[in-house]
């Protein structure tokens, strides 16, 4: 069944949690123990029954259910989804340059009593920058505002413009009561006049990302193993087809040798895609090591120890030109300085606040360039997002993240 990966953003207390634990509750997603616990807090008039579902499943990890702290999986009869939950946007970042999650669309919250506020507009903003071009707008709360429909029309047009700033595609702009379950996977009663379709039917509407063939080889190493003497590596082709007998180069190194075998999911294969984790053994693997990344020679990344990136920083300390960072790109690690700033751009109205400045505080956006101490693979992000994607760690934490231009 084809997986697609939403993350799901706003404001911290526009309801997020307890949207994910609705949802999970109407796609009868979640084990007895905790629709029981739901029940319960129901009949005993908890307002919060949904919003500490994520909490329970932690407790059923054992049990074999995937979920982590920022993500949850429920199935429909069209797809199955993962949502990736984004309690601020310091995690939202986390989670989106890390390469370990890769969103293909998004869904943005809003509290319709309040409207966007900061964070909603951030997560907005960081949505677009890292890629992510379908949306699909929550009004929540619409119970507060008792079902209004102007008020659905207020809230609709205040971020409609700034998503178009964006060149963002809106899928659907839906009215709910995530607390209520209200216009989830049911028309509401209550919203007759709202002619879009429920939370569910709207999910619907994402398009498939489906990578496209033409994009050229990419192969990240993650580590070299012996066994009984013969090298394997371990790796994921994050873009094209990787293909046996043939001549596969290594960067940053262009270390060249051919493919023997290929190995995916314990079973050999004549061909690997988009996607998948490989094992392969080379004719050689003297030069092999973790973080360099596999290529057809004729579609080569970019190899470069400079780079001009859009960076959003959270560090608690200022980011300072001349300042050593970690730069962390698939799986490559080296230091590196940020030797100037461009421009800060307020991810809130978009406007520049400042050019040629020296330092980046926490939560701004700027265009920069990075001096590496050492070569890496890299893509810009529009051409191939895996490799276009980076992280900045300080001190065994991510402190920032960007994209290549």
């Amino acid at each position: 069944m084809e997986n697609l990966r939403i993350v799901v953003a706003g404001h911290i207390d526009h309801g997020k949690s307890t949207l994910i634990g609705r949802l999970l509750y109407e796609t009868n997603c979640l084990p007895q123990n905790v629709i029981e616990n739901i029940e319960k807090s129901e009949a005993l008039g908890c307002k919060e029954r949904f919003a500490f579902v994520t909490d329970q499943l932690e407790e059923e990890q054992a049990g074999g259910i995937t979920i982590d702290t920022t993500q949850v999986e429920f199935k429909t009869a069209k797809r199955s989804y993962t949502l990736i939950d984004t309690p601020g946007h310091k995690e939202f970042l986390k989670n989106m340059v890390t390469g370990t999650t890769r969103a293909d669309a998004a869904i943005l919250l809003i509290d319709a009593s309040q409207g966007p506020l900061v964070q909603t507009y951030q997560h907005a903003y960081l949505i677009a920058m890292l890629g992510i071009r379908q949306i699909l707008v929550v009004i929540n709360k619409m119970d507060i505002k008792l079902y209004s429909k102007p008020v659905f029309r207020e809230r609709s047009e205040e971020i409609t413009d700034f998503l178009k700033k964006l060149n963002m595609e809106i899928i659907a702009i839906v009215p709910v009561s995530a607390q209520h379950g209200e216009n989830i996977t049911e028309k509401s009663y209550k919203m007759q006049w709202n002619k879009s379709p429920t939370l569910m039917k709207s999910l619907d509407y994402f398009s498939s990302l489906k990578n496209p063939p033409q994009l050229p080889l990419r192969l990240i190493v993650q580590c070299p193993y012996v066994t009984n003497g013969e090298t394997t590596i371990l790796g994921k082709v994050t873009s094209g087809k990787l293909l046996k007998n043939h001549q596969l180069t290594f960067g940053p190194t262009h270390f060249t040798a051919k493919v023997l075998a290929i190995e995916v999911s314990g079973q050999e294969r004549a061909t690997a895609e988009s996607g998948e984790s490989v094992a392969i053994v080379l004719e050689n693997t003297t030069n092999i090591e973790r973080g360099q990344v596999g290529f057809d020679i004729r579609h080569p990344p970019l190899i470069t120890d400079y780079l001009t990136a859009d960076v959003f920083w959270i560090g608690t300390e200022p980011l300072r030109t001349g300042r050593k960072i970690d730069f962390l790109c698939g799986t490559r690690r080296c230091s590196a300085q940020v030797e100037n700033i461009s421009k800060i751009i307020s991810p809130v109205n978009l406007e520049v606040i400042c050019t040629d400045a020296d330092e980046l505080q926490d939560s701004q956006v700027a265009s920069v360039k990075i001096k590496l101490d050492s070569p890496v693979c890299v893509d810009p992000f529009d051409k191939l997002p895996e490799l276009g994607r980076f992280a900045i760690v300080q001190n065994g934490r991510i402190t920032g993240g960007g994209v290549v231009k």
